[in-house]
């Protein structure tokens, strides 16, 4: 499981759903949450962000629009290939993650070891806890 630790830069709700803003460094990240207790969570809060690694995709040259809001630009510091997936351990700023893909997609676009990329995330997969519960 990745672990970021963020500071809450706004929430807001409508409904049932919550959106909550978020800075990792100078990376903005937006996460939201069904029925979250809103009082837990204010603005300029420092949470830990986690999600699996294999809600991380993967993106080279990225160029263009995409829906997915959670971008990290990232340097490969690792790769450990299996026979069907690959495990890619990724650095930005000082932090770690991981992504979990295809070895088909490790080989299709070429990636190795010193390449950068962009990690892209769902906002819908991140989940959002207090330092405290961590």
């Amino acid at each position: 499981m990745n672990r970021l630790k963020c500071r809450v830069t706004s929430v807001s709700n409508s409904g049932m759903l919550t959106k909550i803003d978020m800075l990792c460094d100078d990376i903005a990240l937006t996460a939201f949450a069904i029925e979250m207790d809103l009082d837990s969570i204010c603005k300029d809060d420092e949470v830990v962000v986690l999600f699996k690694e294999s809600e991380v995709s993967i993106a080279k040259s990225f160029v263009g629009e995409i829906s997915l809001q959670n971008r990290f630009t990232c340097k490969i510091e690792d790769i450990q290939k299996g026979d069907l997936l690959a495990q890619l351990r990724l650095s930005f700023f000082n932090h770690y993650i991981d992504s979990i893909i295809s070895m088909k997609a490790v080989q299709n676009m070429d990636l190795q070891v010193g390449d950068n990329v962009t990690a892209l995330v769902k906002s819908t997969e991140m989940i959002v806890t207090d330092i405290d519960d961590e």
